[in-house]
């Protein structure tokens, strides 16, 4: 995917949005991702990584920010060709993205990371609060409603937002940090290289030195609070146009023994410097979720905001007394108790502090932001990307027609997984597709929504009807159906990856598999090989045809007859889902695992669910059955690291494929819904008499319909299934350990449905 980051100012700047920024880079381009930051400067600065894309812009003062109404026409021409861009400030950035991404159908993506209404006050002091908020009230509302989505990093500045008129969705998408140098930080700066003591109580505050920070109020505060504890020591990091007022102050306020200014320090020290404090302090109005109060828990250390109610309340007057009660308060570290604790030779180091302990009731803080839950963003970011590709009009050149109902009953539906919904929605939705280019449809879906179809070709024409009704109050009535015209498309070229199947050379596969006890927990990555380069590869004339007809009776009964699926499954399955309140089941043929295994992710999305269905199509047309049989048979898994029929026939049971009895087959056809959860007969050795019973049905189900003979069936019935254990190598209670930690949920005994498809 091609990410357009759009930022009226970036590095050398030295905030919480230009670490925003550049974290989420890093990480979106370690996932293959390309990503540009497109942004303003005097064009002097020399970039130490790549695609930042800088137009010239007019300085304004000092405070780091560049003036322009324009990009370079390079910026420009390289903007137009995102899949999606993210603005992260609204005024200069997101006008841009407004003019020239807006026309070209690009997504755009705002996060609103700042109070600008407080960040105006304190830049300009002399415009009076009503004509701010005024000016906000009118820009921002309309700002919202032009892009595809809005981003909060809290719930307190979604509200915000909605106090200036914005009447839009918005999403909360918390910030992150990269947690590991925070918590590991090596050795921490020595206190004695800053004039500080081992008795010293440290705090310390990291950020722009500005006026939006507030920190005149927290120099006030600490004024007052070095008289009561003389130990107590203050460091600012950072810099800005405040530095020297500050530091001023410090000296009329006799506290400049007390407090350390050292200016900006590289970002990949500031965890070293963290480490050597007792508490983080922050005054700030301006910032909604900064990322410095997490960086400063996941570092172990307290966290203090001395104006919790400005984020609350917005603005409220405290006196003075008031302000230093609060303070105090929220320090916490002020008590005697917390000082003796603080202070003195056997002080607290950050890796045996509890981590992220709070001395505030900043409610935001508190809600959401905890170092074991401050994953990127950039990952929840990366699914808004992809959701609003897919769901925002970015189905460029591409027409339709969607009509339906909703209606909302009262009463009560009860979910079997226990959870209940106070209302019985009835939903009815109709979508027309009229006639268009098949060539046409596949390129208006971006191509980051669907990768695995680039390098198809395509020529005719296809029309779509669909539509489905759902009662939650009547399920009985459930209706899904309609007709896609996709036979009306002619493939006039495809990738090689997928012509390949049609061929009998050998494909390899890489696959996550869990590690083997007893060592670590992190999953690793197994290369097998399907084809004839592979002595366990089973050719269909080879497979066991009691394996075939248990697969089918279980999997897909109509395999021979369909064309890759059955709409009437989709029906059962949706059904299945909404009972079950979440995606449970998938309405999976036989082609479509075979499909998923050797050329899809297992992720449950739409998109790979619409790569799937075309997928099938095509395959269908090219491939035999027999042969969608031999693929499906060699990639699949039958077990934790067990991929294959012919590596799962001789671990289970010590024999070829091709020989496997009716009763093996069964079992085998039994285990796919959760081969690694099932695995848990193997370990035991032997099946469980609710496992037993539910071969027996699968027997009989293939008697029904005329997969066994009669004969065939009886001496089935009157076997026993027995495993070889030539390829056990741990005791029972080391298989069963093992497989309850590789999977989410341990096995269950309840007997399946079995009716197939």
């Amino acid at each position: 995917m091609r990410i357009g980051m759009m930022a009226d100012v970036y590095k050398p700047h030295v905030s919480g949005v230009t670490n925003y920024i550049a974290l989420n880079k890093a990480h979106l381009e370690k996932l293959g991702h390309q990503v540009y930051v497109f942004t303003f400067s005097a064009g002097d600065y020399l970039d130490d990584e790549p695609n930042v894309i800088r137009s010239p812009g007019l300085p304004l003062l000092d405070t780091g920010y560049y003036f322009s109404l324009r990009y370079t026409r390079t910026a420009r021409r390289l903007l137009q060709t995102m899949d999606v861009v993210h603005v992260h400030h609204p005024f200069l950035s997101g006008t841009l993205a407004l003019l020239y991404c807006r026309p070209r159908g690009i997504p755009i993506i705002f996060t609103n990371h700042t109070r600008y209404d407080l960040y105006a006050q304190a830049y300009l002091p002399i415009v009076p609060d009503v004509i701010g908020h005024a000016a906000l009230q009118s820009y921002m509302p309309a700002f919202c409603r032009a892009c595809d989505l809005v981003v909060s990093p809290s719930p307190g500045m979604r509200d915000v937002l909605l106090q200036f008129g914005v009447d839009v969705p918005i999403d909360i998408v918390p910030n992150g940090v990269d947690l590991e140098p925070f918590q590991n930080p090596g050795n921490p700066i020595q206190r004695a290289e800053l004039g500080l003591r081992q008795e010293d109580i440290v705090l310390i505050f990291v950020g722009r030195l500005g006026p939006e920070k507030n920190l005149a109020f927290l120099l006030r505060s600490f004024a007052g609070a070095v008289q009561a504890y003389e130990n107590l020591r203050l460091v600012l990091i950072g810099a800005g146009p405040e530095q020297e007022n500050l530091e001023d102050r410090a000296q009329r306020s006799g506290i400049q023994h007390a407090v350390r200014f050292l200016g900006a320090i590289p970002y990949d020290q500031l965890p070293r410097y963290l480490a050597m404090a007792d508490a983080f302090v922050t005054a700030s109005v301006t910032e909604v979720h900064p990322l410095t109060v997490i960086e400063a828990m996941a570092a172990g250390l307290r966290a203090a905001n001395s104006i919790d109610q400005y984020l609350r309340e917005g603005r409220v007057e405290l006196s003075e007394d008031e302000r230093m009660s609060r303070v105090l308060k929220n320090m916490g570290a002020f008590e005697s108790e917390t000082v003796d604790r603080l202070g003195g030779q056997d002080r607290v180091r950050p890796a045996e502090r509890p981590t992220g302990e709070r001395v505030t009731d900043f409610e935001e803080v508190e809600q959401v932001i905890t170092p074991e839950e401050a994953l990127m963003e950039a990952d929840r970011c990366l699914r808004c990307y992809r959701i609003i590709l897919l769901a925002k009009g970015r189905l460029v050149n591409l027409v339709g027609q969607v009509t339906g109902s909703v209606e909302m009953a009262p009463g009560v539906f009860r979910f079997k997984n226990g959870r209940e919904l106070y209302s019985l929605p009835k939903i009815e939705v109709h979508l027309h597709v009229p006639r268009i280019a098949c060539s046409k449809l596949l390129a208006s879906i971006p191509a980051p929504i669907v990768p695995h179809l680039q390098g198809f070709a395509l020529q005719g024409h296809l029309e779509a009807n669909l539509h489905a009704k759902v009662d939650l109050a009547n399920l009985d009535a459930l209706e899904l159906g309609g007709k896609v015209g996709i036979d009306g498309c002619q493939v006039i070229k495809a990738p090689p990856e997928v012509t390949a199947l049609a061929e009998s050379e050998s494909l390899v596969q890489m696959v996550e598999v869990p590690p083997l006890p007893p060592g670590n927990t992190i999953n690793e990555t197994m290369a097998f090989i399907v084809g004839p380069d592979n002595p366990d590869f089973v050719s269909y004339a080879k497979l066991s045809p009691h394996l075939v007809n248990a697969i089918m009776t279980t999997e897909d009964s109509g395999f021979f007859k369909h064309r890759g699926w059955v709409t009437s499954v989709f029906k059962t399955a949706l059904r299945r889902n909404i009972e079950n309140g979440g995606f449970r089941l998938g309405a999976s043929s036989i082609t479509m695992q075979m499909t998923k295994n050797l050329l899809l992710s297992k992720e449950k999305t739409l998109s790979r669910k619409l790569q799937e269905l075309f997928l099938v199509w095509y395959l269908e047309k090219i491939l035999p059955k027999e042969r969608i049989l031999e693929l499906y048979f060699n990639a699949i898994e039958f077990g934790p690291r067990l991929y294959g029929i012919g590596p799962a026939a001789r671990h289970y049971f010590g024999k070829a494929a091709s020989d496997l009895t009716p009763l093996e087959a069964a079992f085998f056809s039994s285990i796919l819904p959760s081969p690694k959860r099932r695995y848990v007969h193997y370990c035991h050795g032997s099946l469980t008499p609710a496992w037993e019973k539910y071969l027996r049905r699968i027997l009989s189900k293939m008697h029904e319909r005329g997969r066994l003979t009669d004969e065939e069936f009886a001496a089935a019935m009157a076997s026993t299934l027995t495993f070889d254990r030539a390829e056990m190598t741990m005791t029972e209670k080391q298989c069963l350990d093992w497989v309850r930690r590789i999977t989410s949920k341990p096995e269950t005994e309840a007997e399946p449905d079995s009716d197939g498809q």
